[in-house]
């Protein structure tokens, strides 16, 4: 069981196309939320809970930004039973933040550089990112049990008008 949460305006902007699956995801795809064309806002938490359905899992996050970016901070992944988060470096706060990789909008990985800025929600730094028409992915591989529940919170913050869309995916 999860929780969606999709917020979205009408407008005549075009539409994202997301390459899913990706070099940055396994093969099925769960959507966990969506965003398109919203308006800027400053950090908001979002949490959702997944049952792992295989021992291997990635979470992702595609990230367009015409004009401005999205910012990433305070990442977890807990398993529920252990209360222990599976995530590493969720704050990224070392630099650069390899547990993580990176595709380019073309989903295909990326040997760029990670962009991290200071404008943080806690520590020092965050992950921000938004590429223009097409999203980026940033993805973490996490050793999961199948049939447990965890619960993934992170703190977002949209730092542009539209157009724009992010998307946070589960692949296994």
């Amino acid at each position: 069981s999860m929780t969606t949460k999709s917020a979205s305006s009408n407008s005549s902007y075009p539409s994202t196309q997301y390459i899913l699956p990706n070099d940055c995801t396994l093969s099925n795809i769960v959507p966990l939320f969506t965003w398109k064309n919203v308006q800027s806002f400053n950090y908001q938490q979002y949490h959702a809970i997944y049952q792992a359905v295989s021992n291997r899992t990635v979470l992702t996050f595609a990230f367009r930004q015409d004009s401005s970016y999205w910012c990433l901070d305070d990442l977890s992944f807990i398993e529920m039973s252990s209360k222990k988060n599976l995530i590493m470096n969720g704050g990224f706060e070392r630099n650069p933040p390899k547990e993580f990789f990176r595709c380019l909008s073309n989903g295909s990985q990326s040997t760029h550089s990670f962009p991290i800025s200071i404008e943080s929600h806690s520590g020092r730094q965050s992950y921000c990112a938004g590429s223009v028409h097409l999203p980026d992915y940033l993805s973490q591989k996490i050793s999961t049990k199948i049939d447990d529940l965890y619960e993934i919170s992170f703190w977002l913050a949209n730092n542009g008008d539209a157009p724009n869309a992010a998307k946070v995916i589960i692949s296994y």
